[in-house]
């Protein structure tokens, strides 16, 4: 054998590598986004349930949610509208993270269906559709266009809807 033939096997076998590596750093980055994907969607999904924990568990925060979901009027003083406002940021800032995951291709389906189910329920109702108008300027602007253009007219409380579909069901 000649030194050109043993050059040319060394040449074809370090391109076998080559190939061997990118198809190994390939399956890496797939594992990688993957895993990526499934963090992102967590980390919203545990900060909407955070919310679900905090209206079931924290004692009065319960009434002053369903209360405030009728309307700003309902509320009874500054600390119960803070205190609204504030659940209300939880998830919405929550739904907008989720959407830029999404836009971005992090969160797959079943994370975005479960997220926003219950946060696009809220738009439906007179309290979140008053502290709409009046915060809407705490979010990014395309989230703002997202809302709006999904936002039903209003059609009452969130515990009126789930009584309405108990007796239709």
């Amino acid at each position: 054998m000649n030194w050109e033939a043993l050059a040319a096997i060394g040449e074809m076998v370090a391109a076998v590598g080559v190939i061997v590596s990118l198809l190994y750093l390939a399956s890496q980055v797939r594992g990688n986004s993957r895993q990526l994907r499934h963090a992102s969607a967590q980390a919203v999904l545990d900060k909407l349930n955070g919310l679900i924990g905090q209206l079931a568990f924290t004692p009065g925060a319960g009434d002053v949610w369903t209360r405030g979901l009728s309307g700003l009027d309902a509320l009874e003083g500054d600390e119960e509208l803070v205190r609204f406002s504030s659940m209300l940021l939880q998830a919405f800032w929550a739904y907008e993270e989720v959407l830029h995951y999404r836009q971005a291709g992090l969160v797959e389906d079943w994370a975005w269906a479960h997220a926003k189910a219950p946060v696009e329920h809220f738009m439906r109702t007179p309290g979140f559709q008053e502290w709409w108008r009046l915060r809407k300027d705490w979010f990014g602007e395309a989230f703002q266009a997202h809302v709006d253009q999904r936002m039903p007219e209003a059609t009452g409380a969130l515990v009126e809807d789930f009584r309405k579909a108990e007796a239709s069901g």
